[in-house]
């Protein structure tokens, strides 16, 4: 509890010339710093006027244009099982000039005494969090902004998840999800339903 004290961006001071912050609060941009490497690299790509590409660093994806058999880039979601390697694919989704963001509590964990704790760890609490999300893939415009959202829904939960993302323009997402009984679920928003099929 005496660390989010010093926890929250309204620790930091800016403007357009520098920022300062106490001594205590550090930033960490692991959250999106994926998502912004694959902009830059797909900025890259697009001044040197390449306009099909499918560009991945670490799960994140940004696809542009037509792939080499001149169709859709199709991409797979994986399956959220508590394991430290890949696992299986539990839906694809066919992504058109957009960016792929997915965060998910199944693959950074460990176990102390028989409970599973993740790696994201909610800024409201301290504590890591536990809730029946299990994975939020994103898609948007740009991958930083859909590397940002996926870890933001992934705090927040399913319910509050889906009324941030309804409220936003040209950003969907698809949530894998646990029902009451343990069985895996999904919710996609409107714009992103008629390219998704779950497997």
């Amino acid at each position: 509890d005496s660390l989010l004290n010093v926890v929250g961006f309204d620790q930091i001071n800016y403007n357009k010339k520098f920022a300062t912050k106490p001594s205590h609060t550090y930033l960490d941009f692991s959250a999106s710093a994926k998502g912004y490497a694959l902009d830059v690299i797909a900025d890259y790509l697009q001044q040197r006027l390449i306009m099909d590409y499918m560009i991945e660093i670490g799960g994140e994806v940004r696809c542009q244009g037509l792939n080499e058999n001149n169709t859709v880039w199709k991409i797979g979601i994986e399956k959220p099982e508590m394991s430290q390697s890949s696992g299986n694919p539990y839906a694809v989704v066919f992504v058109n000039n957009r960016s792929l963001a997915t965060s998910g509590n199944y693959r950074n964990y460990y176990i102390e005494d028989g409970k599973i704790i993740a790696h994201t760890i909610s800024p409201f609490t301290g504590y890591t969090v536990s809730h029946t999300l299990l994975s939020a893939s994103i898609f948007a415009p740009n991958c930083t902004l859909a590397d940002g959202y996926a870890t933001a829904c992934m705090v927040m939960g399913l319910e509050e998840a889906i009324k941030m993302i309804e409220k936003l323009n040209g950003v969907d997402a698809f949530f894998i999800y646990s029902d009451e009984d343990g069985s895996l679920n999904s919710y996609a928003t409107a714009g992103i339903q008629s390219q998704i099929e779950v497997l």
